[in-house]
Order: structure tokens, then sequence, then C-alpha cells
């Protein structure tokens, strides 16, 4: 099979070494927006480096292209790989609105081309980890998702800069679909979100956003998201506190506090994960093997997305959009 990336940042360069461990592919070029970093990635791929994504797209033998690039061309790329009639695998997000979402996911259906967004913490020793527990916790009562990154200087990075970045639970929906995951539909959300920064809104220097989610069934969650040179602490925690216990996760070290005892819990490492999702796409569209993670899934993630961002925009709580009535797509 003959594969094609677009983007030379983290993700393209995981993706490169996940597909050159795999024989039953051949990475045909390489392609994105910033030349010196896509020549370097295709030569150590030992492939072609591309002038353009679009030239890239139209080559004649290409069956499936990777869309890593930034937040904001997403969409446009996987737009314009779907035309060309081609399978796509794109990181998340998928689009910075739901709307945009919901289309390209219409679109592939109605092209019967595969459209798989990357969700690895879906696979990660963490998530397996949290489905075993949490059932131990009995009701739960409340939980806190935090990831806070301290800069003493913002880098000069697009993730940093609002508009190629997106709105902060777009571009981290990660966050929602772990939590998701666990307990289902969210109902409703109020969020609020801060940036720092002279260049605002070209480029925030710090940015601070939490979201109250509450689900269907009852249960409260914050999640909080901040990065930049306005924190002094790293932080990546889940707390998790239910009627008959809690579960404590610091980076990849996880506590279960039940009574007077507690239990340290291994979580596995979150190294391979790109592999094993890149590999899960081969085998789905060779072998016709299940993948992980359904289009739903993705639309329930930024329907939760979106209703933050209307909620920060308004200062209200916003009920989550319904997006239960977008067609599956076919296997190819």
């Amino acid at each position: 099979m003959q594969v094609g990336i677009i983007g030379s940042g983290y993700a393209a360069k995981q993706r490169v070494a996940a597909l050159k461990e795999d024989q039953r592919v051949r990475i045909l070029g390489i392609a994105g927006q910033y030349r010196e970093g896509v020549e370097a990635l295709a030569a150590s791929a030992g492939t072609v480096a591309f002038a353009h994504p679009e030239a890239l797209l139209q080559h004649p033998r290409l069956e499936l292209v990777f869309v890593c690039g930034v937040n904001r061309d997403h969409a446009h790329w996987v737009q314009a790989a779907l035309e060309m009639g081609r399978h796509v695998v794109v990181e998340y997000p998928l689009a910075l609105s739901l709307a945009e979402a919901q289309r390209l996911l219409a679109y592939a259906c109605s092209r019967q081309r595969l459209l798989h967004v990357e969700h690895i913490e879906l696979l990660s020793g963490v998530q397996v980890l949290l489905r075993q527990q949490v059932p131990k916790l009995g009701a739960i009562f409340a939980a806190e998702y935090r990831t806070i990154t301290a800069y003493p200087i913002a880098p000069h990075r697009w993730t940093f800069q609002p508009h190629l970045f997106g709105f902060p639970l777009f571009a981290v929906v990660s966050r929602l679909h772990r939590l998701m995951d666990l307990w289902g539909p969210v109902e409703s959300v109020f969020c609020q979100v801060r940036y720092q920064g002279p260049e605002m809104p070209e480029r925030f220097r710090s940015c601070y956003c939490t979201a109250h989610l509450h689900f269907r069934s009852g249960i409260p969650a914050t999640v909080v998201y901040g990065k930049g040179e306005s924190f002094w602490r790293s932080q990546r925690t889940l707390d998790i506190q239910g009627s008959l216990g809690g579960l404590f996760m610091d980076d990849d070290q996880a506590v279960l506090v039940q009574g007077t005892e507690a239990q340290s819990l291994n979580s596995g490492s979150r190294l391979g994960l790109f592999a094993l999702d890149t590999r899960m796409v081969i085998d789905h569209v060779i072998e016709h093997k299940p993948l992980y993670i359904q289009p739903e899934t993705v639309l329930a993630g930024l329907a939760v997305a979106q209703a933050a961002q209307w909620s920060a925009e308004r200062g209200e709580v916003v009920p989550v959009p319904d997006h239960a009535n977008t067609t599956l797509q076919p296997q190819p």
C-alpha cells in the first residue's frame, strides 16, 4: 500500500517510525508547510519530499494519507484527500467546528473512503486502568482532570497561535474523550477561557481553560487545561471521588484509596500508541478488521467542545448539541 504524510512535526515523525516497521506499506512521500522539516523527515524515511501537499495528493499511486499538520488545516487537507479518492487518517481534531466535522464524515461516507481520526488516549494503559478501576469507586461524586504545562518563555510555535491552534477544547478534545469513555454523554457545559500576552489575538503567552461538565448520568466533572508563562508548575492529574473510594493519578502514577488502604497501580507506558493506531488502520484497510473508534464517538467529543466554546463566548451554561443523526461511514 502506498501511503503519504502531510506534516513534519511530532505526530508525523511517529507515523514515519510506525510505517517503516510495517512491510505491507511503502511511504510514497511527505509534504507540509515547513519545507526544512519536510525534507529532513523525508530523508530519514528514505522517501520523497513533495513541494506541496496537493502534489502528494495528486500522485496516482497514493492510496492512504496521514494528515498531521496544523489544527486549522486538518479539515482542508482531509477534504482535498477525500476528493482525490484517498483513505485518510487525521490527528485530532478533525475540524475546528462540529458542523465541519459532520460534513467531512458524511462526505467520506458518500465517497466510501475511510476517515479515521486518531484518538490514542483510548488505547492507552491509563484508559485501560480507568475502565477497570472506576467501577470499584461506587457512585461517582466528583472528578477533575487537570493538565497544566509551565513554560519559562512561551515558544514561537503554532500551538500558541489561536487561529492555528483553535479553541482549547477542540485542540485537546482527547481530555473530553477520556471522561466520556467512562461516563457517556455530556448534557451541558459551562466553560471559561483566559488568554494572556501582548501579541493577542495573533499569539498568546498563556492560556487557561476550565470546563464544568454535567453528564447525563448526573456526574459532575471539571476539565482544566492551561499552558504558558503564567504557570510555575506543570501538572497532569486526574482525581475521581466515589462513595466507595477514590482514584488519584499524577502523571502516570496511580493510587486507589478505599477506606484506610491505599494501593499503587501500574498504568503502563505511553510509548508505542501511535504505532498501535497505525497498525490498526493498515489492518482495517487491508484486512477489514474493526477500528477502536467510530464516527459518532468523534462527533460526541467535538459536540462537547463546540458547546464549551459557545459557553465561553456567551458566559452561560450551554446544552450539548445533538450529533446522533450522523450516518456511519461504511467499511471500505
